[in-house]
């Protein structure tokens, strides 16, 4: 409520009164791209692999890479605005198919996104 207000010339305005109300966020984070792109085939071996989502997420989640023998490939992950990102240590084995899973992934409102997996293959 606002009153007693006066404009530059001393007259009195007259009382204003609002309210609002808030609505939680429950709708879940959507994957909206993935790189390399799920069933790519000859993917450079220099390759990073991300996955990017409709709203914006927290610096949480993971993003795990495996070779085609199960073996998880070592790297860095990173977080900006709307995308968790996996940088490989080093390079990508050629013609290898490759498993990326993306899980725990939250919005800025605690929503967790569903867990998200695709298979992409590295050049000859």
């Amino acid at each position: 409520t606002l009153s007693g207000m006066k404009d530059a010339a001393g007259n009195t305005m007259a009382d204003q009164i609002w309210s609002f109300s808030t609505v939680a966020d429950t709708t879940k984070p959507v994957l909206i791209t993935r790189s390399p792109a799920s069933g790519a085939v000859g993917v450079s071996t220099a390759a990073t692999v991300s996955a990017t989502y409709d709203e914006p997420i927290q610096s949480m989640g993971t993003i795990t890479l495996q070779d085609g023998n199960g073996k998880e490939v070592a790297g860095s992950i990173g977080f900006a605005s709307d995308t968790i990102t996996l940088t490989p240590s080093a390079a990508l084995k050629n013609s290898e198919t490759y498993s990326v899973v993306v899980s725990g992934v939250q919005d800025m409102s605690g929503n967790r996104a569903k867990t998200s997996t695709w298979v992409f293959t590295t050049l000859p």
